[in-house]
């Protein structure tokens, strides 16, 4: 179930997960049939673990990505993918100028959304999380908590040294986040631990000139700013 799986996520990154999703879902009287959560209780789980600044209703886009840099994981009710059928939650944790970075609870092997990817760190366009959040007037929930050994990290990443228009891979413990140039930035809310941050070893620009990144792997276990910069190889 998306709703008790989002909120377990949430418990998990500010450490007081003390319970199942089987648990959750009794909590949160989550429907065993259709699998609905009603958001209206969806605040309950982390009143009961003292998280009492609890804030749900509708926010802006601009506001949500504000919410992520202060270091909160908004928890949003989207539609489920393009079909506009089902609901679905999901935990938003971090963007760029172009679009919001979501943890999906819908296992891969499940199968595919309509019009989108499912798992960890997946990114949404600005307008495809607009559409979708649309469901419900851009509703959302998020938490104010004390800062705990384990809290969420805040990773702004930069490029350097490529020119304007070659882009490089982000990619996040293997897997592939997003494509940056110089002059972009994305800014990623990671919970503790080791993390691996990479882009490509060498680029090369449309006449073959190659640029290389010395510092192309680089690991984060704490909040930072971290740059890939890029050197001239050859021409």
């Amino acid at each position: 179930y998306c709703g008790p799986a989002t909120v377990m996520m949430v418990l998990d990154y500010y450490n007081k997960l003390d319970i199942s999703q089987a648990g959750l879902s009794q909590e949160l009287s989550t429907d065993p049939v259709t699998g609905l959560t009603s958001t209206g209780l969806m605040e309950e789980p982390f009143i009961r673990r003292e998280l009492t600044q609890v804030k749900e209703g509708r926010m802006t886009l601009n506001k949500l990505k504000q919410k992520i840099t202060e270091g909160y994981a908004p928890i949003l009710l989207i539609w489920f993918d393009d079909s506009h059928e089902s609901k679905h939650y999901v935990v938003a944790v971090g963007f760029n100028e172009t679009g919001v970075f979501i943890n999906d609870p819908w296992p891969t092997h499940w199968g595919k959304p309509l019009g989108r990817d499912t798992g960890s760190h997946v990114y949404l366009s600005n307008e495809k999380l607009l559409d979708l959040w649309s469901i419900s007037g851009n509703w959302a929930i998020t938490v104010t908590y004390a800062p705990l050994a384990n809290e969420l990290h805040k990773v702004d990443v930069e490029i350097a040294g490529l020119p304007v228009g070659i882009k490089t891979r982000l990619s996040l413990n293997g897997e592939h986040l997003d494509m940056l140039e110089v002059g972009d930035t994305t800014s990623l809310m990671l919970s503790g631990g080791l993390h691996v941050l990479s882009v490509n070893t060498i680029i090369y620009d449309m006449d073959d000139t190659a640029y290389y990144c010395l510092n192309n792997l680089q690991q984060v276990n704490a909040s930072q700013s971290i740059q890939f910069a890029y050197t001239l190889l050859y021409r």
